[in-house]
């Protein structure tokens, strides 16, 4: 087993996924994503939604399979859950961040809670951010 680098092609939720979603993520970033995509999930591998190798000897393998096959090699830890989660977000409207379907697979893995780091990347004039 060769460690390199992995280049991810992202899985993309949309349409009823995410009627609040937008054009942001093709036109702004470019991404090949499909009409009303409200997330770009990166670096992803919950079950059903798992960003797929785009380089190398594992090309079109999901992240979900290359951990299974590397593990702590991979991540740096024992842990049976995969540590990390990069996500755009593309958000025409309110949108409320409450509840997402990675807080539901860490309940199902035992897991008590998560961190989070949020970068907003752009917004329109007069956009507001509501904390609590």
């Amino acid at each position: 087993m060769k460690l390199y680098p992995l280049l991810m092609a992202p899985y993309f939720r949309h349409g009823a996924q995410t009627p609040w979603g937008g054009d942001t993520l093709r036109d702004m970033l470019m991404k090949p994503a499909p009409e009303q995509a409200g997330e770009s999930l990166e670096v992803s591998a919950l079950e059903g939604m798992e960003s797929v190798v785009r380089n190398g000897a594992h090309a079109g393998q999901s992240l979900r399979r290359i951990f299974e096959q590397w593990g702590a090699a991979l991540t740096g830890t024992e842990d049976p859950v995969f540590p990390l989660m990069l996500k755009f977000l593309d958000a025409r409207d309110s949108l409320s961040l409450q509840v997402h379907p990675d807080d539901a697979y860490a309940a199902r893995e035992g897991k008590l809670g998560k961190t989070e780091a949020w970068m907003i990347l752009s917004c329109d004039p007069g956009a507001k951010l509501a904390y609590g």
